[in-house]
């Protein structure tokens, strides 16, 4: 019975989460809470920017919160990159990053300096 709300919870917050990758780059969900549902869209390969993960965060409850995580990226040569991010969310918000735009902090670029190579630098995040 446990798995089964576990398993009706877990599709719910993917139906209310907005993140959309842009072309080029893949989902990758995190475990959820009860509170907030959490996600990166991973670039495939390095681009004029470097390689890219962008995160985003829905808020599930009613309340607005503030939130507060660690972005770990694991490179193809072995370096673990962390960086903080945080922001507060209101009820039912979602905030993402992009290139442009978007919560600043829920961004990050793996550069040549961190792992070289023209071809994937990123492992897993």
């Amino acid at each position: 019975m446990k798995k089964l709300f576990f398993l009706i919870f877990f599709l719910a917050a993917l139906q209310g989460f907005a993140q959309k990758c842009p072309d080029g780059f893949a989902l990758q969900w995190f475990y959820p809470s009860t509170k907030v549902s959490l996600a990166a869209c991973v670039e495939g390969k390095p681009g004029i920017l470097g390689q890219q993960v962008f995160w985003g965060a829905k808020n599930l409850t009613h309340d607005k919160l503030y939130i507060s995580f660690v972005k770990v990226i694991y490179t193809t040569c072995g370096k673990t990159l962390r960086e903080k991010a945080d922001t507060y969310l209101d009820p039912d918000e979602f905030k993402g990053s992009g290139s442009f735009s978007g919560e600043i902090t829920f961004s990050h670029s793996v550069q040549a300096e961190d792992c070289g190579g023209t071809g994937n630098r990123i492992s897993r995040v």
